[in-house]
Protein backbone atom coordinates (compact mmCIF):
# COMPACT_ATOMS: atom_id res chain seq x y z
CA UNK A 1 0.00 0.00 0.00
CA UNK A 2 1.29 3.46 -0.94
CA UNK A 3 0.17 6.56 0.98
CA UNK A 4 1.10 10.16 0.35
CA UNK A 5 -0.69 13.50 0.67
CA UNK A 6 -0.83 15.49 -2.56
CA UNK A 7 -2.24 18.87 -3.46
CA UNK A 8 -4.11 19.27 -6.74
CA UNK A 9 -5.02 22.69 -8.17
CA UNK A 10 -7.74 23.34 -10.72
CA UNK A 11 -5.54 25.06 -13.30
CA UNK A 12 -2.33 22.99 -13.17
CA UNK A 13 -1.77 19.38 -14.23
CA UNK A 14 0.04 17.17 -11.72
CA UNK A 15 2.42 14.36 -12.62
CA UNK A 16 3.51 11.81 -10.02
CA UNK A 17 5.82 8.81 -10.17
CA UNK A 18 5.20 6.06 -7.64
CA UNK A 19 7.80 3.32 -7.26
CA UNK A 20 6.04 0.28 -5.83
CA UNK A 21 7.95 -2.34 -3.89
CA UNK A 22 6.99 -6.01 -4.02
CA UNK A 23 5.97 -7.61 -0.76
CA UNK A 24 7.49 -10.88 -1.97
CA UNK A 25 9.08 -12.24 -5.15
CA UNK A 26 8.11 -15.90 -5.13
CA UNK A 27 9.55 -16.80 -8.56
CA UNK A 28 12.99 -15.86 -7.24
CA UNK A 29 12.45 -18.64 -4.68
CA UNK A 30 11.20 -21.10 -7.31
CA UNK A 31 7.48 -20.76 -6.52
CA UNK A 32 5.19 -20.24 -9.52
CA UNK A 33 1.43 -19.81 -9.32
CA UNK A 34 -1.20 -21.67 -11.31
CA UNK A 35 -4.96 -21.81 -11.75
CA UNK A 36 -6.17 -25.25 -12.84
CA UNK A 37 -9.69 -24.21 -13.82
CA UNK A 38 -10.33 -21.39 -16.30
CA UNK A 39 -12.87 -21.46 -19.13
CA UNK A 40 -11.87 -19.23 -22.04
CA UNK A 41 -12.20 -20.28 -25.68
CA UNK A 42 -9.21 -20.17 -28.04
CA UNK A 43 -10.15 -20.98 -31.60
CA UNK A 44 -6.76 -19.96 -33.00
CA UNK A 45 -3.30 -18.87 -31.79
CA UNK A 46 -4.22 -15.27 -32.58
CA UNK A 47 -6.32 -15.22 -29.39
CA UNK A 48 -3.32 -15.81 -27.14
CA UNK A 49 -1.97 -12.29 -26.81
CA UNK A 50 -5.22 -10.73 -25.64
CA UNK A 51 -5.97 -13.59 -23.24
CA UNK A 52 -2.45 -13.41 -21.85
CA UNK A 53 -2.88 -9.72 -21.06
CA UNK A 54 -5.64 -10.56 -18.59
CA UNK A 55 -3.94 -13.61 -17.09
CA UNK A 56 -0.50 -12.02 -16.75
CA UNK A 57 -2.11 -8.95 -15.18
CA UNK A 58 -3.32 -11.32 -12.43
CA UNK A 59 0.23 -12.74 -12.31
CA UNK A 60 -0.90 -16.32 -12.89
CA UNK A 61 2.15 -18.16 -14.19
CA UNK A 62 0.34 -21.26 -15.49
CA UNK A 63 -3.26 -20.68 -16.61
CA UNK A 64 -5.05 -23.88 -17.59
CA UNK A 65 -7.82 -23.20 -20.09
CA UNK A 66 -10.25 -26.10 -19.92
CA UNK A 67 -12.32 -27.45 -22.77
CA UNK A 68 -15.54 -28.43 -20.99
CA UNK A 69 -17.60 -31.49 -21.90
CA UNK A 70 -20.77 -33.39 -21.15
CA UNK A 71 -22.41 -36.51 -22.63
CA UNK A 72 -23.35 -34.80 -25.85
CA UNK A 73 -21.16 -31.77 -26.49
CA UNK A 74 -18.01 -29.81 -25.68
CA UNK A 75 -17.59 -26.11 -25.02
CA UNK A 76 -14.74 -23.57 -24.62
CA UNK A 77 -12.79 -25.05 -27.50
CA UNK A 78 -8.98 -24.97 -27.62
CA UNK A 79 -7.12 -24.89 -30.94
CA UNK A 80 -4.48 -27.40 -29.78
CA UNK A 81 -3.26 -29.44 -26.82
CA UNK A 82 0.12 -30.39 -25.41
CA UNK A 83 3.04 -28.11 -26.29
CA UNK A 84 1.24 -27.01 -29.47
CA UNK A 85 -1.51 -25.54 -27.30
CA UNK A 86 0.86 -23.69 -24.98
CA UNK A 87 1.62 -20.00 -25.23
CA UNK A 88 4.57 -18.75 -23.17
CA UNK A 89 5.57 -15.16 -22.51
CA UNK A 90 8.63 -15.13 -20.25
CA UNK A 91 7.46 -16.77 -17.02
CA UNK A 92 3.74 -16.72 -17.79
CA UNK A 93 2.08 -19.51 -19.75
CA UNK A 94 -1.27 -20.62 -21.10
CA UNK A 95 -1.94 -24.35 -21.40
CA UNK A 96 -4.90 -26.38 -22.67
CA UNK A 97 -6.71 -28.89 -20.47
CA UNK A 98 -10.12 -30.51 -20.16
CA UNK A 99 -12.96 -30.64 -17.68
CA UNK A 100 -14.31 -33.88 -19.07
CA UNK A 101 -15.84 -36.40 -18.19
CA UNK A 102 -18.26 -34.33 -16.20
CA UNK A 103 -21.48 -35.69 -14.68
CA UNK A 104 -23.62 -34.98 -11.66
CA UNK A 105 -23.70 -38.71 -10.91
CA UNK A 106 -19.98 -39.14 -10.14
CA UNK A 107 -18.33 -35.73 -10.35
CA UNK A 108 -16.49 -33.33 -12.63
CA UNK A 109 -12.96 -34.28 -13.63
CA UNK A 110 -9.99 -32.22 -14.79
CA UNK A 111 -7.07 -33.43 -16.89
CA UNK A 112 -4.10 -31.13 -17.36
CA UNK A 113 -1.17 -31.26 -19.81
CA UNK A 114 -2.82 -33.80 -22.11
CA UNK A 115 -1.91 -34.10 -25.79
CA UNK A 116 -5.09 -35.70 -27.12
CA UNK A 117 -8.18 -35.38 -24.90
CA UNK A 118 -10.64 -38.27 -24.80
CA UNK A 119 -14.38 -37.70 -25.26
CA UNK A 120 -16.35 -40.91 -25.82
CA UNK A 121 -20.13 -40.67 -25.46
CA UNK A 122 -20.54 -44.46 -25.53
CA UNK A 123 -18.19 -44.88 -22.55
CA UNK A 124 -18.77 -41.58 -20.80
CA UNK A 125 -19.41 -43.03 -17.32
CA UNK A 126 -16.24 -45.12 -17.48
CA UNK A 127 -13.92 -42.40 -16.21
CA UNK A 128 -11.08 -44.86 -15.66
CA UNK A 129 -10.61 -45.29 -19.38
CA UNK A 130 -10.15 -41.54 -19.80
CA UNK A 131 -7.84 -41.20 -16.80
CA UNK A 132 -5.64 -44.08 -17.91
CA UNK A 133 -5.24 -42.61 -21.38
CA UNK A 134 -4.59 -39.09 -20.12
CA UNK A 135 -1.99 -40.36 -17.64
CA UNK A 136 -0.39 -42.39 -20.45
CA UNK A 137 0.01 -39.13 -22.35
CA UNK A 138 1.85 -37.63 -19.36
CA UNK A 139 -1.15 -35.68 -18.14
CA UNK A 140 -2.32 -34.99 -14.59
CA UNK A 141 -5.78 -36.22 -13.63
CA UNK A 142 -7.99 -35.00 -10.82
CA UNK A 143 -11.40 -33.97 -9.59
CA UNK A 144 -12.91 -30.47 -9.53
CA UNK A 145 -15.09 -28.92 -6.80
CA UNK A 146 -13.90 -31.46 -4.22
CA UNK A 147 -15.95 -31.54 -1.02
CA UNK A 148 -18.22 -28.77 -2.29
CA UNK A 149 -21.24 -31.09 -2.28
CA UNK A 150 -22.41 -30.27 -5.79
CA UNK A 151 -21.84 -33.16 -8.21
CA UNK A 152 -21.22 -36.31 -6.14
CA UNK A 153 -17.48 -36.12 -6.66
CA UNK A 154 -17.15 -38.14 -3.45
CA UNK A 155 -18.39 -41.16 -5.40
CA UNK A 156 -15.97 -40.62 -8.27
CA UNK A 157 -13.04 -40.21 -5.90
CA UNK A 158 -14.05 -43.34 -3.99
CA UNK A 159 -13.98 -45.27 -7.26
CA UNK A 160 -10.84 -43.88 -8.89
CA UNK A 161 -8.39 -43.12 -6.07
CA UNK A 162 -7.68 -46.76 -5.06
CA UNK A 163 -6.65 -47.56 -8.63
CA UNK A 164 -4.02 -44.80 -8.72
CA UNK A 165 -5.96 -42.71 -11.23
CA UNK A 166 -6.19 -39.42 -9.29
CA UNK A 167 -3.15 -37.12 -9.08
CA UNK A 168 -4.78 -34.07 -7.51
CA UNK A 169 -7.93 -32.76 -5.84
CA UNK A 170 -9.22 -29.23 -6.35
CA UNK A 171 -9.81 -28.32 -2.71
CA UNK A 172 -9.70 -24.52 -2.99
CA UNK A 173 -12.34 -22.55 -4.88
CA UNK A 174 -14.54 -19.52 -4.39
CA UNK A 175 -12.41 -18.29 -1.48
CA UNK A 176 -12.77 -21.49 0.57
CA UNK A 177 -10.70 -24.59 1.30
CA UNK A 178 -12.54 -27.92 1.65
CA UNK A 179 -10.45 -30.67 3.20
CA UNK A 180 -12.81 -33.41 4.46
CA UNK A 181 -12.64 -35.77 1.49
CA UNK A 182 -8.95 -35.06 0.89
CA UNK A 183 -8.09 -35.85 4.51
CA UNK A 184 -10.07 -39.09 4.27
CA UNK A 185 -7.95 -40.39 1.40
CA UNK A 186 -4.72 -39.25 3.03
CA UNK A 187 -5.78 -41.12 6.16
CA UNK A 188 -6.30 -44.26 4.05
CA UNK A 189 -2.68 -44.06 2.96
CA UNK A 190 -3.07 -42.47 -0.49
CA UNK A 191 -1.08 -39.49 -1.78
CA UNK A 192 -2.96 -36.64 -3.48
CA UNK A 193 -1.74 -33.14 -4.36
CA UNK A 194 -3.97 -30.18 -3.46
CA UNK A 195 -5.06 -27.86 -6.26
CA UNK A 196 -6.89 -24.54 -6.60
CA UNK A 197 -9.06 -23.23 -9.41
CA UNK A 198 -11.20 -20.16 -9.98
CA UNK A 199 -13.66 -21.81 -12.41
CA UNK A 200 -13.77 -18.46 -14.23
CA UNK A 201 -16.22 -17.20 -15.47
CA UNK A 202 -18.70 -19.39 -13.53
CA UNK A 203 -17.79 -17.82 -10.19
CA UNK A 204 -17.32 -14.12 -9.52
CA UNK A 205 -13.59 -14.71 -8.97
CA UNK A 206 -11.02 -13.55 -11.46
CA UNK A 207 -8.44 -16.10 -12.65
CA UNK A 208 -5.88 -16.57 -9.89
CA UNK A 209 -8.15 -15.36 -7.08
CA UNK A 210 -7.28 -18.75 -5.62
CA UNK A 211 -4.11 -20.37 -6.84
CA UNK A 212 -1.68 -23.24 -6.41
CA UNK A 213 2.00 -22.37 -5.98
CA UNK A 214 4.31 -25.14 -7.21
CA UNK A 215 8.04 -25.25 -6.41
CA UNK A 216 9.87 -25.51 -9.73
CA UNK A 217 13.38 -26.93 -9.78
CA UNK A 218 15.50 -24.88 -12.17
CA UNK A 219 14.16 -22.87 -15.10
CA UNK A 220 10.44 -22.20 -15.35
CA UNK A 221 8.36 -23.98 -17.96
CA UNK A 222 4.79 -25.33 -17.96
CA UNK A 223 6.17 -28.88 -17.89
CA UNK A 224 8.33 -28.08 -14.85
CA UNK A 225 5.24 -26.70 -13.10
CA UNK A 226 3.17 -29.80 -13.91
CA UNK A 227 6.02 -32.03 -12.71
CA UNK A 228 6.11 -30.15 -9.40
CA UNK A 229 2.35 -30.55 -8.91
CA UNK A 230 2.63 -34.28 -9.64
CA UNK A 231 5.30 -34.60 -6.93
CA UNK A 232 3.19 -32.66 -4.42
CA UNK A 233 5.60 -29.73 -4.21
CA UNK A 234 2.63 -27.39 -3.94
CA UNK A 235 0.37 -25.36 -1.69
CA UNK A 236 -2.95 -23.61 -2.29
CA UNK A 237 -3.73 -20.08 -1.21
CA UNK A 238 -5.75 -16.94 -1.74
CA UNK A 239 -3.07 -14.75 -0.18
CA UNK A 240 -0.71 -16.27 2.43
CA UNK A 241 2.68 -17.64 1.37
CA UNK A 242 3.85 -20.90 2.95
CA UNK A 243 7.12 -22.70 3.57
CA UNK A 244 7.17 -26.14 5.20
CA UNK A 245 9.81 -28.80 5.70
CA UNK A 246 10.54 -31.76 7.95
CA UNK A 247 14.07 -33.07 8.42
CA UNK A 248 15.03 -31.18 5.27
CA UNK A 249 12.24 -32.69 3.14
CA UNK A 250 9.59 -30.42 1.64
CA UNK A 251 5.91 -30.57 0.67
CA UNK A 252 5.01 -33.78 -1.10
CA UNK A 253 8.14 -35.61 0.00
CA UNK A 254 8.50 -38.63 2.27
CA UNK A 255 10.56 -38.93 5.44
CA UNK A 256 11.78 -42.37 6.49
CA UNK A 257 12.36 -43.02 10.19
CA UNK A 258 13.35 -45.85 12.44
CA UNK A 259 12.02 -46.31 15.98
CA UNK A 260 13.09 -43.48 18.27
CA UNK A 261 13.97 -41.03 15.50
CA UNK A 262 12.84 -37.42 15.85
CA UNK A 263 11.13 -35.11 13.40
CA UNK A 264 12.25 -31.50 13.17
CA UNK A 265 9.30 -29.52 11.82
CA UNK A 266 9.74 -26.00 10.45
CA UNK A 267 7.06 -23.89 8.79
CA UNK A 268 6.36 -20.24 8.21
CA UNK A 269 3.65 -18.11 6.71
CA UNK A 270 3.76 -14.53 5.48
CA UNK A 271 0.89 -12.31 4.40
CA UNK A 272 0.77 -8.91 2.78
CA UNK A 273 -1.06 -6.64 5.28
CA UNK A 274 -2.73 -4.80 2.39
CA UNK A 275 -4.73 -7.98 1.86
CA UNK A 276 -5.39 -9.21 5.39
CA UNK A 277 -3.87 -9.53 8.85
CA UNK A 278 -2.31 -12.81 9.95
CA UNK A 279 -4.25 -14.80 12.53
CA UNK A 280 -2.51 -18.18 12.95
CA UNK A 281 -0.58 -21.08 11.46
CA UNK A 282 -1.52 -24.66 12.34
CA UNK A 283 0.31 -27.99 12.15
CA UNK A 284 -2.01 -30.81 11.06
CA UNK A 285 -1.37 -34.50 11.77
CA UNK A 286 -3.74 -37.12 10.30
CA UNK A 287 -6.34 -34.35 9.90
CA UNK A 288 -6.12 -32.99 13.45
CA UNK A 289 -4.52 -29.77 14.71
CA UNK A 290 -1.63 -30.70 17.00
CA UNK A 291 -0.07 -27.27 17.49
CA UNK A 292 -0.64 -23.68 16.39
CA UNK A 293 1.04 -20.29 16.62
CA UNK A 294 -1.15 -17.20 16.97
CA UNK A 295 -0.10 -13.88 15.47
CA UNK A 296 0.43 -10.77 17.51
CA UNK A 297 -1.10 -7.54 16.26
CA UNK A 298 0.64 -6.35 13.11
CA UNK A 299 2.79 -9.44 12.54
CA UNK A 300 3.30 -10.18 8.84
CA UNK A 301 5.23 -13.44 9.33
CA UNK A 302 4.77 -16.39 11.67
CA UNK A 303 7.19 -19.25 12.30
CA UNK A 304 6.28 -22.65 13.65
CA UNK A 305 9.07 -24.90 14.86
CA UNK A 306 8.59 -28.09 16.85
CA UNK A 307 10.07 -31.54 17.38
CA UNK A 308 8.05 -34.76 17.26
CA UNK A 309 8.91 -38.37 18.02
CA UNK A 310 6.15 -40.37 16.31
CA UNK A 311 5.20 -43.87 17.36
CA UNK A 312 3.72 -44.71 13.95
CA UNK A 313 3.69 -43.48 10.37
CA UNK A 314 1.69 -40.33 9.69
CA UNK A 315 1.20 -37.37 7.38
CA UNK A 316 1.73 -33.75 8.38
CA UNK A 317 0.67 -30.50 6.73
CA UNK A 318 0.34 -26.83 7.62
CA UNK A 319 -2.49 -24.41 7.05
CA UNK A 320 -2.72 -20.69 7.71
CA UNK A 321 -5.50 -18.19 8.33
CA UNK A 322 -5.87 -14.45 8.15
CA UNK A 323 -8.25 -12.59 10.44
CA UNK A 324 -10.72 -12.21 7.58
CA UNK A 325 -10.68 -14.14 4.29
CA UNK A 326 -7.04 -15.25 3.88
CA UNK A 327 -6.41 -19.01 3.72
CA UNK A 328 -3.61 -21.35 2.69
CA UNK A 329 -2.89 -25.09 2.94
CA UNK A 330 0.25 -27.06 2.13
CA UNK A 331 0.55 -30.45 0.54
CA UNK A 332 1.44 -33.09 3.13
CA UNK A 333 4.82 -34.46 4.03
CA UNK A 334 4.54 -38.21 4.49
CA UNK A 335 6.33 -39.95 7.35
CA UNK A 336 7.11 -43.67 7.23
CA UNK A 337 8.25 -45.35 10.44
CA UNK A 338 9.95 -48.55 9.35
CA UNK A 339 7.35 -50.44 7.33
CA UNK A 340 4.55 -48.35 8.85
CA UNK A 341 3.09 -45.93 6.26
CA UNK A 342 1.07 -42.77 6.86
CA UNK A 343 -2.30 -44.57 7.05
CA UNK A 344 -4.36 -43.49 10.09
CA UNK A 345 -5.20 -46.90 11.55
CA UNK A 346 -7.69 -45.53 14.07
CA UNK A 347 -9.69 -43.73 11.37
CA UNK A 348 -9.24 -45.90 8.28
CA UNK A 349 -11.93 -48.57 8.92
CA UNK A 350 -14.70 -45.99 9.40
CA UNK A 351 -13.54 -44.05 6.33
CA UNK A 352 -13.40 -47.19 4.20
CA UNK A 353 -16.91 -48.19 5.29
CA UNK A 354 -18.19 -44.72 4.38
CA UNK A 355 -16.63 -44.95 0.92
CA UNK A 356 -18.17 -48.38 0.36
CA UNK A 357 -21.56 -46.80 1.04
CA UNK A 358 -20.87 -44.03 -1.47
CA UNK A 359 -19.91 -46.58 -4.11
CA UNK A 360 -23.13 -48.49 -3.59
CA UNK A 361 -25.05 -45.28 -4.30
CA UNK A 362 -23.30 -45.02 -7.66
CA UNK A 363 -25.25 -48.06 -8.83
CA UNK A 364 -28.47 -46.08 -8.66
CA UNK A 365 -29.86 -45.08 -12.06
CA UNK A 366 -28.97 -41.44 -12.78
CA UNK A 367 -31.16 -38.80 -14.35
CA UNK A 368 -30.09 -36.22 -16.94
CA UNK A 369 -32.02 -33.51 -15.12
CA UNK A 370 -29.34 -33.11 -12.47
CA UNK A 371 -26.83 -32.10 -15.14
CA UNK A 372 -25.97 -28.46 -15.77
CA UNK A 373 -26.69 -28.75 -19.51
CA UNK A 374 -29.53 -31.25 -19.22
CA UNK A 375 -31.13 -30.06 -22.47
CA UNK A 376 -28.05 -31.30 -24.36
CA UNK A 377 -27.74 -34.54 -22.41
CA UNK A 378 -31.32 -35.82 -22.17
CA UNK A 379 -31.69 -37.18 -25.74
CA UNK A 380 -30.59 -40.82 -25.71
CA UNK A 381 -29.40 -40.68 -22.10
CA UNK A 382 -31.11 -43.80 -20.70
CA UNK A 383 -29.83 -46.26 -23.36
CA UNK A 384 -26.28 -45.03 -22.82
CA UNK A 385 -26.51 -45.68 -19.07
CA UNK A 386 -27.86 -49.19 -19.66
CA UNK A 387 -25.01 -49.88 -22.08
CA UNK A 388 -22.27 -48.76 -19.69
CA UNK A 389 -23.53 -49.78 -16.25
CA UNK A 390 -22.36 -53.42 -16.32
CA UNK A 391 -18.71 -52.47 -16.73
CA UNK A 392 -19.11 -49.64 -14.22
CA UNK A 393 -20.60 -52.06 -11.66
CA UNK A 394 -17.59 -54.39 -12.05
CA UNK A 395 -15.30 -51.45 -11.41
CA UNK A 396 -17.29 -50.43 -8.34
CA UNK A 397 -17.12 -53.98 -6.95
CA UNK A 398 -13.34 -53.97 -7.45
CA UNK A 399 -12.98 -50.74 -5.46
CA UNK A 400 -15.24 -52.05 -2.69
CA UNK A 401 -13.02 -55.12 -2.46
CA UNK A 402 -9.97 -52.90 -1.93
CA UNK A 403 -11.65 -50.94 0.86
CA UNK A 404 -12.83 -54.14 2.55
CA UNK A 405 -9.25 -55.42 2.45
CA UNK A 406 -8.10 -52.27 4.25
CA UNK A 407 -10.73 -52.88 6.94
CA UNK A 408 -9.74 -56.54 7.30
CA UNK A 409 -6.03 -55.82 7.55
CA UNK A 410 -6.42 -53.09 10.16
CA UNK A 411 -9.09 -54.86 12.23
CA UNK A 412 -6.95 -57.99 12.27
CA UNK A 413 -3.69 -56.31 13.25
Amino acid sequence: MYKKDIEVSADKPLTMTVNLARFANLPEQGWYSGDDHIHLSRSAPAANKNIMKMLAAEDVHVSNLLKMGNFSATHFQQYAFGTKGQYIDKNHAIASGVEDPRTAHRGHTISLNVTNPVHDRDKYYLYHKVFKEHQRQGGLTGYAHVDAGWFNEDRGLALDVPFGLVDFVEIMQNGAIHTGQWYDFLNLGYKLSPMAGSDFPYFIDQPGAVRAYAKVAGEFSPQAWFDAVKKGHVYVTNGPFLEFNINGESMGDSVKLTAGDELQVAANVSLNPDFDQLDRIELISQGEVITQIKAKEGEQTLKLETALKPSSGLWLAVRAFGKNQALAHSAPIYVNLGSDTHIAKDKAPAIANKLVGQLQLMKETPTPYGELEFWEIAPGFEPLWEKQKKELYLRIDGAIKQYNEIITIIDGR
